[in-house]
Order: C-alpha cells, then sequence, then structure tokens
C-alpha cells in the first residue's frame, strides 16, 4: 500500500479509501467504512419503501450497491426530499467521511416519511 503524507484529508486510488489522517496520524477509515454502510442501508431500505415493481427502481437498487463512497451521499440527496440548503451544504463538503455523516439524516427523514405515509395508506 502506498502511503500519502497529507494529513487531515482523505486520499482516494481507484475509488478506494486508503485511510483519513488526522494531526494526530490516527487512521479513520474504518469510521467511514460504517457511515458507507449505514447510509447504503438506508438508501435500500428507502427504495423498499417505494414498493414499487417498475424497472427504474430495480435499476435504482443495483446503483445504489454499485456507486463508490465519494458518490453515494449525491446521488442520494438528489433522491430525498431536502432544502437547497441542505442538499448544498452537503454537496458543498469535500471531506468524505462529514459528507456521509450529513447525508444520513436527511435519508433517515425520507425513510420515516415514507413509513409514515405507507402507513396512513394502509390505514384508509
Amino acid at each position: 500500500m502506498v502511503e500519502d503524507s497529507l494529513e487531515g484529508h482523505i486520499c482516494w486510488r481507484y475509488s478506494e479509501v486508503w485511510s483519513i489522517k488526522s494531526d494526530t496520524g490516527v487512521e479513520y477509515e474504518s469510521d467511514v467504512s460504517v457511515k458507507a454502510e449505514q447510509l447504503r442501508q438506508s438508501a435500500q431500505e428507502m427504495v423498499d419503501l417505494l414498493g414499487m415493481q417498475l424497472p427504474i427502481v430495480a435499476k435504482l437498487r443495483k446503483l445504489i450497491n454499485s456507486l463508490p463512497v465519494q458518490s453515494l451521499p449525491d446521488i442520494l440527496i438528489s433522491l430525498v426530499r431536502a432544502s437547497f440548503e441542505e442538499r448544498l451544504e452537503i454537496l458543498d463538503t469535500v471531506d468524505v467521511h462529514l459528507r456521509l455523516k450529513k447525508a444520513l439524516p436527511l435519508v433517515a427523514r425520507q425513510v420515516e416519511s415514507l413509513k409514515k405515509a405507507n402507513a396512513a395508506a394502509s390505514d384508509a
């Protein structure tokens, strides 16, 4: 593995995370992986709650599973209800860890909204 001396920055090679180093030299690669997996799971739940058997939903499922970590927040914020400011804040953030951290609540909010809508539809 090739080391990169950039501290406090994300080092990418072929769309994979090498590591994220803080000023103290601590690596946070596993934290990014955990956040990315949480975001993927929330996105899959969101797509499952759509409940449609349309080809586009199948393509969306496949896309979510195949996206690299750094692109996942970009695509997902285009799918959720969010204000322009919320979307811009995520797109403006360079650090992937922070992007994942900011995107998670938006996707979770959309999942909860879909759950409530499905529950209301089933009650009617």
